[in-house]
């Protein structure tokens, strides 16, 4: 998190609030408190839902004294919604906060416990009715960890094969994935040499000869076995 800040204001307000405290000047003193309340809190880069949902949850009271804002207990309720990669404070003197905020990349959809998440490249599972999504993405089913999942992507990334491409994601228990296509081709990878394999799919599925093909296992190490299902 950044803050963007003044220094001229800034001290030029902490001069003002000294002056106050050191004279003892209660009048004054209760207007500048009300006239540095935080009184306006925008956010940036959210959909309505979005900032409703984060509004209900940061809990910064819009009569708090911008001097006086606490970062941890900001930091520490921004940290709750995992669809934030990073975000942006901005203090508007005398009593305003714009925050920006950089949202993950969504990745696929699966399931935990029965109910529906965003897996986001930031390495959270993200709840369904947390933000809002519509572009197509796969699903995945089975359980897995998130890290090789993201591995899984990089690959696939790497390759020129990205996720609109993609239907389905089959994580397995012994940690190997199956990839069907929404050309209905299935691709079976082994457990180990991911990029190897996926290189070879690349290559041969391009052929003419394999055009009518859709089933593609490579789960033995150095061998290909291609039907049609």
């Amino acid at each position: 998190m950044q803050q963007s800040i003044s220094k001229r204001k800034l001290y030029y307000y902490f001069f003002i609030l000294l002056a106050l405290t050191t004279f003892h000047n209660t009048n004054l003193k209760v207007f500048f408190d009300d006239y540095f309340k935080i009184k306006k809190v925008e956010f940036f880069g959210l959909t309505h839902k979005e900032k409703k949902t984060i509004i209900d949850s940061l809990k910064i009271s819009k009569y708090s004294n911008i001097f006086f804002l606490n970062k941890d207990i900001l930091n520490k309720n921004m940290s709750k919604h995992k669809f934030i990669e990073n975000y942006n404070i901005k203090k508007h003197y005398p009593s305003s906060l714009k925050i920006l905020i950089k949202k993950t990349e969504i990745l696929a959809i699966t399931y935990l416990s029965g109910r529906k998440h965003y897996v986001g490249e930031n390495g959270n599972f993200i709840k369904f009715d947390e933000i809002y999504y519509e572009k197509k993405i796969p699903i995945i089913f089975g359980n897995f960890k998130i890290n090789d999942f993201l591995q899984l992507q990089k690959i696939l990334k790497k390759q020129k094969i990205y996720k609109y491409e993609i239907e389905n994601i089959f994580a397995h228990k012994s940690g190997r994935w199956d990839i069907k296509f929404n050309n209905g081709v299935i691709l079976m990878l082994p457990s180990d040499n991911l990029e190897n394999a996926i290189i070879n799919f690349k290559k041969i599925s391009n052929k003419n000869e394999f055009k009518n093909e859709n089933i593609f296992d490579f789960r033995v190490y150095n061998r290909v076995i291609i039907s049609n299902g």
